[in-house]
């Protein structure tokens, strides 16, 4: 996918926003990651918020990074509801990806 989206590939992300539709979640799941951290569409924020609570934790780290990366003020409210979580580095890694929302 990395050579997919090299320079001046606005065609290849269009085709991986078409991905966002896929029925399966898990390639929903990483073309709203692709988007995320290669082309900061904030379309992706909606697919990542609706799959954050039935993925691994491992995957909500990097989901909760790239709501940052996207840096969209719309995925605050989402964000601070995680800020409740259990897990120590969860809530780290939100107010970290709130403060890239706040300063995009």
């Amino acid at each position: 996918c990395a050579a997919l989206l090299g320079e001046g590939a606005t065609d290849a992300l269009d085709i991986v926003k078409g991905l966002l539709d896929s029925k399966d979640p898990k390639v929903r799941v990483q073309a709203a990651l692709v988007l995320a951290f290669m082309g900061r569409e904030k379309s992706a924020a909606t697919v990542l918020e609706d799959a954050y609570s039935n993925v691994p934790r491992e995957c909500k780290l990097t989901i909760l990074e790239a709501l940052g990366a996207i840096g969209s003020e719309e995925s605050l409210p989402f964000l601070v509801r995680t800020l409740d979580e259990p897990f120590q580095i969860t809530r780290v890694v939100a107010a970290s990806s709130i403060i890239q929302c706040l300063y995009h």
